[in-house]
């Protein structure tokens, strides 16, 4: 090239100034090597400046969770590595090569830059964004995966929850997660990732199997205030109060009965207050038994 340069009139220097904020740039697909050349003569151009970049392979293709968190070189699987090996084999062969040619003069006070690639190392180049690209891919569908199904391991969870008679039972939000901690305790060997994903998997379990009580809870009794007099007739006839001389008592066998009677789910507390002021209901039991 500098040889080519002088032929041409113009002054070889190794070195390309830094790159200004307006320019004329040229690649190899619109004009060659020799091309440029003659076009710095025609422009009157005095010096040719030139630089290479020589290809090292120790620095190509190397993997770095600092630089990018979404890569995660314990999960690579084993056709992953077979690809990062083929490609770091093959950037060897061509380490200390030249991988890139730039040259740029300066007419009408405005650099002209001449850049060309080498085929080689523009394929490399292409074969490492492609592994990358696939790599974050791959980790974003594992992660999707895990979120799929871990999601289904809540619900999984959730449906035996909303079965217990306990979890049923329950009345405090405390005693809803601390059901489902006794039942669902966190693996004793995992690793904080482990055992950070337990802790979500099981409140978020939890949560659903709340809801689904109270959902099946209030159809259940939902249904009993539409028919009021069926059920007071049913209390009565059943002699569910006998036992009961005070308010209090007629309060607890009441809810007892209705929770056994609904399959575990205690009433709520309007349910209660309104199912007390039935006519049916006001008077203890033993008024009741004396005027049947």
């Amino acid at each position: 090239m500098p040889a080519r340069a002088a032929e041409k009139g113009l002054k070889p220097l190794p070195a390309v100034p830094e790159g200004a904020s307006t320019q004329v740039l040229l690649t190899d697909d619109v004009v060659n090597a020799a091309e440029f050349l003659d076009l710095a003569s025609e422009l009157q151009a005095r010096i040719l400046y030139f630089d290479s970049t020589t290809f090292t392979a120790e620095g190509f293709a190397v993997l770095d969770e600092e630089l990018d968190p979404g890569i995660d070189k314990m999960n690579l699987t084993a056709q992953d590595r077979r690809e990062l090996g083929l490609l770091r084999g093959d950037a060897h062969t061509r380490d200390g090569q030249i991988s890139e040619v730039e040259m740029c003069f300066v007419a009408a006070g405005m650099n002209h830059r001449w850049v060309k690639e080498a085929p080689w190392h523009a394929d490399l180049q292409a074969r490492w964004s492609g592994f990358l690209e696939d790599l974050h891919l791959s980790a974003a569908m594992r992660a999707q995966d895990a979120h799929t199904r871990a999601k289904a391991e809540a619900g999984r969870i959730a449906a035996l929850l909303a079965e217990r008679p306990d979890f049923r039972a329950a009345t405090k939000r405390s005693r809803f997660y601390g059901i489902a901690d006794e039942a669902y305790p966190p693996p004793s060997t995992g690793n904080a990732e482990q055992l950070h994903q337990h802790r979500i998997t099981i409140d978020r379990a939890t949560d659903q199997a709340m809801a689904l009580v109270d959902t099946t809870a209030h159809r259940i009794y939902t249904g009993y205030e539409r028919d009021f007099d069926a059920l007071t007739d049913e209390i009565t006839q059943q002699d569910v109060l006998a036992a009961a001389g005070t308010v209090a008592a007629r309060n607890l066998l009441l809810r007892e009965y209705l929770t056994r009677k609904s399959g575990g789910y205690p009433p709520p507390k309007r349910f209660m207050e309104l199912l007390m002021l039935h006519p049916q209901l006001r008077r203890p039991r033993q008024t009741q038994t004396a005027l049947a």
